[in-house]
This record gives structure tokens, sequence and C-alpha cells, in this order.
């Protein structure tokens, strides 16, 4: 009896089945597609991985965000078809309380109405898995065809890949939101009394709604009417409009994010070094990141490092003189501007009081440098203050020098340059003098616990000399060191004390005409790279890197706009289910409209005026929270506000709300047609017409 019941049902009531089928189908569809999106992430991760070596392969932050937007998504789901069941089954309350008065018991409602729920949604459930699968199968295609034309350098196997537990678990996870969604609204009809469900048809009272001057005064008694409708049917339109709300404010914050961050990278990173810096070639030995062995290698107390080029070259082994090979192979290269060579170094040394600057002098060194310490050493009063070396080939320091308009024939050259952050920030900065000008000795301070030959005394300073002083550094893509001495010396005078070198850079700058031809350009890189073993050396590209970059930010945007999509689909799929699923429970609210006289004209405006609040509210709610965002990280950026908007991201913001708009407009305009095209009275007169 039950099962010709419901098959009776499900043939009479076409429109309510298929909406009830529609949304089945679409909650599968888009559970497979993220299930399936998420295996292929994975896959593609552990591939990355296992290329560069990693055994022990961990998820990273994007699964975490990717398992929320899931959890997300399954709640919304269930929200939606929830939405569409309790729409259904508040539309019988009147036969299902017959049958309750005719002796039905609350077990037999709710098992029938459970039969009638997976019967409509079994077939929809595997077709929409297998669509979904489809889909997630398109855009992992697209994507890898899209990686090839962008040229992305990708050392691993890439290609689509499932697995039969993926699609389990796609499909028990559509099972239990589909039966989830079925049971809550069927257990709630299932214990009404048999009069209330006979008379739980009538209207509720209408409560008090906010009122918008100036909304009813743009859209006038129509507006007013379709905000009176949407406010009485907020429950039902409430995950619906959260989940648009997310979609539009997620996208619109991750376009704001990404097109700053793009922006700030462009300016601090490739426009900076657009003119140091093409292709970089380091040593991945063990850089000399100290001079605990300066010292050590000392052997008197006092030995000055550089005491004049002349002496320098005579203190020095040939082989550290000399210029490496390497470096000159590198300049012969046809296309090859210029290249430097250098390593850096960090130390600490003793800066006597008479050489620091009259401001520092005023202020205070502790107070702009909070590692510094008073101390004395030869019978001075000073301090100890951080010290950063830059070390470079001979050659490429006389050229710094020359260009710089200095000479040193101590080979050092001080950075006259302190960060004044107490009248500056960190974007903006200001800077004072370190020291005087001219020059000094400065003593290079050993290791804690350095022992000189024979281990009884502790190890002694080594004095480093400068003789001039300068405001920039040489052409390389490094930075000032904030706060520390920053110090530019020759490699012979650096060898006179250090010894030999290792973790070397090479500064490698391609002429203008290279530079323009990025094909050219990987030539030369090509060129550079048959010169040195890989497993000694790490090559680096600016002007791949920066295409790389731009690519890599084109599709994490498109994958960003795919779960966005996602998202507002889900949304979408909850306002067609409210808008089309209550079509008919509406009937009294449109019978009356024409009984009133208002014209179709008028009812089509105020349904369209119902989709136009719909997909208004969560836009503008999504603008309202990004342009303070916005606004917060342009302030903590380089960037500036004419920077941003010339680069706004217009283009793909329109087209995520044009997609949303025209799905929501379309169903309030086939909402329309109906209305307009059928009478009101027969509807009234026939309670099983849908």
């Amino acid at each position: 009896m039950w099962n010709s019941f419901s098959i009776r049902y499900i043939k009479e009531n076409r429109t309510a089945s298929l909406l009830l089928s529609g949304a089945v189908f679409l909650a599968s569809m888009l559970l497979s597609l993220m299930t399936a999106l998420a295996y292929n992430l994975w896959t593609d991760h552990v591939k990355q991985e296992t290329a560069k070596g990693v055994t022990k392969v961990e998820p990273t932050a994007l699964f975490v965000v990717y398992a929320v937007i899931l959890v997300v998504m399954c709640a919304a789901l269930i929200a939606m078809i929830h939405n569409a069941f309790a729409v259904s089954m508040q539309s019988r309350l009147h036969q299902l309380g017959i049958l309750k008065s005719v002796g039905a018991t609350p077990r037999q409602i709710r098992t029938f109405l459970l039969q009638e729920a997976m019967t409509l949604s079994l077939l929809p459930m595997v077709i929409g898995m297998v669509l979904g699968i489809g889909v997630c199968w398109i855009f992992v295609e697209q994507a890898i065809r899209l990686g090839q034309n962008l040229g992305l350098d990708i050392q691993y196997q890439v290609a689509f890949s499932y697995h039969p537990l993926a699609a389990v678990l796609s499909l028990a996870a559509a099972f239990f939101t589909v039966l989830i969604s079925a049971w809550m609204p069927a257990k709630k009809v299932s214990r009404l009394t048999p009069l209330e469900a006979i008379f739980r048809g009538e209207e509720p009272l209408p409560d008090k709604m906010r009122s918008f001057r100036l909304a009813d005064r743009l859209t006038g008694v129509c507006g007013v009417l379709a905000r009176r409708s949407l406010h009485n049917r907020r429950k039902s339109m409430r995950a619906a409009g959260l989940l648009l709300s997310l979609s539009f404010l997620g996208f619109f914050l991750f376009l704001t994010v990404e097109t700053i961050s793009g922006l700030s990278t462009q300016e601090t990173y490739y426009d900076k070094y657009h003119d140091s810096w093409d292709i970089m070639l380091s040593e991945t030995g063990t850089a000399s990141d100290t001079i605990e062995n300066v010292s050590a290698a000392a052997p008197d107390t006092t030995e000055n490092v550089s005491a004049g080029a002349s002496d320098t070259t005579e203190n020095v082994p040939a082989a550290a003189a000399r210029e490496d090979s390497l470096i000159m192979q590198l300049r012969a290269i046809p296309g090859v501007r210029q290249c430097i060579s250098y390593v850096m170094a960090d130390t600490t040394v003793f800066l006597p009081a008479h050489l620091l600057s009259g401001e520092l002098e005023q202020i205070g060194p502790k107070t702009l440098l909070p590692e510094a310490e008073k101390s004395s050493r030869q019978g001075q009063d000073g301090w100890l203050v951080p010290a950063h070396l830059f070390v470079l080939d001979d050659k490429s320091f006389d050229e710094y020098c020359a260009g710089e308009h200095i000479s040193s024939e101590s080979g050092a050259v001080a950075i006259n340059l302190l960060w004044d952050e107490r009248n500056s920030d960190y974007m903006h900065r200001e800077y004072i003098p370190f020291v005087k000008e001219g020059g000094g000795e400065l003593y290079m301070e050993p290791s804690s616990g350095e022992e000189a030959d024979g281990g009884e005394q502790p190890g002694r300073a080594s004095i480093l000399s400068y003789d001039a002083c300068a405001t920039a550094l040489p052409q390389i893509r490094e930075e000032l060191e904030q706060k520390a001495l920053n110090i530019v010396m020759s490699e012979s005078a650096y060898a006179a004390s250090a010894g030999t070198f290792s973790g070397k850079n090479y500064n490698i700058l391609l002429e203008e005409s290279i530079r323009e031809n990025e094909q050219k350009a990987e030539a030369v890189e090509e060129s550079v790279s048959t010169l040195v073993p890989d497993e000694d050396y790490t090559l680096e590209g600016r002007i791949r890197e920066e295409t790389s970059d731009a690519a890599a930010r084109k599709g994490l945007r498109i994958v960003m706009g795919v779960l966005a999509g996602l998202l507002a689909c889900v949304g979408i799929a909850g306002v067609l289910s409210a808008t089309l699923g209550q079509l008919y429970q509406r009937r009294k609210e449109f019978a009356r409209y024409l009984s009133v006289g208002v014209s179709p004209g008028d009812m089509k405006k105020m349904l369209f005026l119902e989709g136009f609040f719909i997909i208004g509210r969560p836009l503008l709610l999504a603008v309202l929270l990004d342009i303070p965002a916005a606004a917060l990280m342009l302030w903590m950026s380089p960037p500036t506000l004419e920077q941003y908007l010339a680069h706004l991201p217009l283009v793909p913001m329109l087209l995520f709300i044009c997609f949303g708009a025209v799905i929501v407009l379309a169903a309030y305009a086939a909402a329309a047609k109906r209305i307009t095209g059928g009478d009101m009275v027969e509807i009234l007169r026939d309670e099983t017409m849908m």
C-alpha cells in the first residue's frame, strides 16, 4: 500500500520529484568532484615531494583548508537537500494528517517518507558520482595543458589518477548526506498529531520586518513585497545565502590578497633586482657563514688583514689572490655583460667610540642596535656591534669602487647606513650615518670559547681596516643587513684572514638584447649549467623564475575560482530549491496579489527583485568587507592605491558575479513564467496540481 501510494505521488507531482532528484544529483556530483580533486591534489603533492627526495610526505596547510571547505560544503549540501525534502513534506501535511487519522503510526510515516526519498535519490546519486569524476578529469587535463602551454618546469609525470576507495568514499558521503537530509524533516513530520498535520497548512502571522527607506523608495511597492517574501522564507534561504556570501567573500579576498601580494613581489623583488641579476649560480657546499676561524688564522696579536694592496698580495697564497677559473669562463660566455663572484659572512667587530657618527653617538648605539655591547680594546672604549661582510672577487671590487667614485687601498669599504627605526617604518626606511666619514680600524672578534694554538689562551682579535665609505651595495641580489655594520671587501683582503672560500655565489647580468628574449636567456642559462656539475651547484634564472611565478599565480587563481565556484553552486542550488520548490506553496500569495489588482508584469518585477536581493546581499557584504581588508593590506605592503586600482582584478570578479546572477535570475524568470501563465483559481482549487 505504501509503495503504490509513493509511486502515485511521484507520478502526480513530477516537478517536485524532479527538484528533489536534481538536488541529490547536484550534491552527489559536487561531493564526487571534491573527493576526486582532493585525491589528485594529494597524489600530485606526493609526486612533488618524491621528486625532491622526501621519503615521508606530510600534508600541507592547503589540505587543511581544503578539508575545511569540504566539511562546510557537506554541511551546506545537507541544508540544501534538507530544505528540498522539507518543502516537499510540508506540502503534503494535509494528506499525511489524514493517513495518521486512519491509523498510520509515526514509524510508518517516517519509513514511508525515507523510502520515497531514497527511491528518488539512488539513481541521481550514482549518475552524479560518475559525472563528478568526469568533470574532475576534464579539470585536471585542462590544468596539465595550461601548465604545458605556460612552460612550467615539472620534474615528474603528471596525469589524472583515481582510486576505487575514492569512489566508495564519495558515494558513502552522498548517501549519508541524503539520509540525514531526509531523516530530519521526516522525523519532525511524523511526530505531528493528525489535527496538527491537517491544519498545519495555515500561514503563520507575519512578523515585523526591518525597513530600508532608500531601497523601498528606489524599488517601490514591488521591492517591499519582494523583501517581505524573502523575510518570510528566510529560514529556508539561510544556508543558501550563507554559502553565496562565503563564496563571494572568499573569492574577492583571495583576489585582493593575490593581487597585492603579486604587486609586492614584483616591486620588492623582480623590479628591485631587475638590473642586478639575471642568472644566479651558487655552490651547494657549506658556505662560510661566520668568521669563527678568522683569529685562528692570524699568527700575531694584531695582524692587519688589509694593510694595503701590495702587502696583501705578498701575504696571500697565489691561488687565493688569483680569480678562479670558473668566473673567467662565465664572463667569456656570449651574452654575459657582468659576472660578480661573492660570499657573505657574519661576525662581530669592536667599533671604537671615536669612529661613531655624530648622530649615532647622540642617539646611543644600544637604541638602534639591540645586540650592541660596551667594551674596550687596546685601551680604547667602544662598542661590540654585529657586522655583515660582502666579499667580492678583486675585479668586481675594483669596479664597485669605481662606480661609487671611491678608492680603497685596504680592500674594505664601509656601507655608512643604519636604519633609524624610530622615525621610519620598514617600508619607508630612513637612515643615519653609522660611522664617521673616512676610515678606521675595527677589531674582528673571535668566536666565544675559541682557543689559540696550544689551547692555553683565548683567541685574539684581528684588525680590519677600512679606508672609504659608500651608501650602496654592489649590483648583486642581496640586501643590507639593517641591524649591522655592512662592509664590502675584496676577496684578497678577506682571504688573508679567513683562508679559502666556500659557498660562493656567481651573480650574472646579461646583455640587454639577451634579456628581452626569453629563449636567448634560456640558452645562456644552459651554457652556464654545462660548466658546473649539477650536484655541486644550484642555478636560478630571474627571467624564468618571473615567468613561472606568473604562471603559478594564474593557476592558483583558476583553482581558487573553481573552489569558490563550487561553494557558489551549492548556494545557488539552495536558491533554486527554495525558489522553484516553494513555488507551489506560494500559490496563495500570488493569488492574493492578483485579487488586489497586481498585474502579471508587477509580479514578474517582484520576482526579479527577489533574485536581485538574493544575489545583491552577499555581493554587498563581500564588497564591504573586502574594501577595509584591501586598505589594511595596502597599508602593510609597498604597493600604492594607484597601483592596486590599475591592476584591480575586475574581469574575474565580474565573471564570478555574472555566473551567480545569471543562474539565480534565470530561475526566477522561469518561476515568473509559470506563475503568470497559470490559472491561480484552478491551482487553489486543485491540491494535487504541481
